[in-house]
């Protein structure tokens, strides 16, 4: 699975830089290969009912998975960029600012 995402990333370099997402990135270490880090967080309870839908599962089942991950708060210090996907702040708006300064970073990396 890793030398996939490797072999991804060398056939993207065209690119200025490219994204990887992996919900258990902490759980699995493979964030130790990524340049930076987006976290991106949201109310409890609003991650429940969102996984509840998409997977029809029940609310008991996703506290479950949940007990066997990292919390916000542990994933938030590992972060180096933190997307707050509570239905508060735009989403658009965090998504291009990041957007912005990494064809920033990636313009004064060449």
């Amino acid at each position: 699975m890793f030398e996939d995402y490797r072999k991804w990333v060398i056939a993207n370099k065209k690119y200025p830089y490219t994204l990887k997402e992996a919900a258990l990135m902490f759980e699995t270490s493979s964030y130790k290969e990524l340049d930076k880090i987006v976290v991106v967080t949201a109310p409890i309870n609003t991650r429940i009912n969102r996984v509840v839908k998409r997977d029809n599962v029940r609310k008991e089942d996703v506290l479950k998975r949940m007990e066997n991950q990292l919390s916000d708060r542990e994933k938030i210090a590992k972060a180096d960029y933190i997307i707050k996907n509570d239905g508060k702040n735009s989403l658009i708006i965090q998504v291009l600012k990041l957007h912005k300064m990494f064809l920033e970073m990636a313009k004064n990396k060449n």
